[in-house]
This record gives structure tokens, C-alpha cells and sequence, in this order.
């Protein structure tokens, strides 16, 4: 169960969970004074690369240690805020949820079928 399907499957869900958490904070905030809504990025690691080196004679390409991609709290300081300068717009956020739960969703079914693969695998096609 080490293998990179699992990696990426644990990585995507804990951004669904932090992007979750970001957007009840902005719902739960709406009218706070002052307050900016905050969002969850996928931090640049994903675009950084690390050649693989199949013999130890290889040149090493790219960052090894920031391989590992992990998702950002970013605050929104570029919308319009409102006259008590809170920029949290409720329909733009509960659209933005039912987006994450369709994510979470998503991930949970392909979860489910990598599980499922290797439930097959381990009755030996039973």
C-alpha cells in the first residue's frame, strides 16, 4: 500500500479537508468587520520535478526535498470588500463548497477503487 496512487490520494484529500475548513471559517464570518476570506492553494511543489535516477551515477535533477506536494491557506486581499471591508461573498462560498464536496466525492470513489483492486488481488480473483 506504498505506492504513489495512496500518496496522491492522501494529499488531495487533505486539501479538500483544509479547503473545508476555509470556507466554514469565510461562512461563519460573513459579516465580521473587516474580516478577509481566506482560500486553500496547491503549493508549487507539483510543478518542481525530480528525475529519477536509476543508477547512482546519475546527475540528480530537481529538489528533493520539496518534492512532497502540500496544499496552502492563501488570504484573498484582491476582491472588492464591502463598506465594512469584509470581502466574503456567501454565494460565491457555498458554491465553492458544493465544488469541495463534489471533490471530496470524487476522491472518496477513487479511494474506494484502489481499495477495492487490491481487495481483489488479496482473495486471488474470489
Amino acid at each position: 500500500m506504498n505506492d504513489r496512487v495512496w500518496a496522491v490520494l492522501k494529499t488531495a484529500l487533505d486539501g479538500v479537508a483544509l479547503r473545508q475548513a476555509a470556507l466554514a471559517e469565510n461562512i461563519a464570518n460573513v459579516d465580521t468587520p473587516g474580516y478577509r476570506r481566506f482560500d486553500v492553494v496547491l503549493q508549487e511543489a507539483f510543478t518542481r520535478f525530480q528525475g529519477l535516477r536509476t543508477d547512482p551515477r546519475h546527475i540528480p535533477i530537481g529538489d528533493a526535498e520539496n518534492q512532497k506536494p502540500h496544499y496552502g491557506l492563501v488570504q484573498d486581499r484582491q476582491t472588492i470588500t464591502t463598506t465594512n471591508q469584509n470581502n466574503v461573498d456567501l454565494d460565491y462560498e457555498m458554491a465553492s463548497l458544493a465544488d469541495n464536496q463534489l471533490r471530496y466525492q470524487t476522491l472518496v470513489e477513487l479511494f474506494n477503487a484502489k481499495a477495492g483492486s487490491i481487495r481483489y488481488v488479496l482473495r486471488e480473483g474470489r
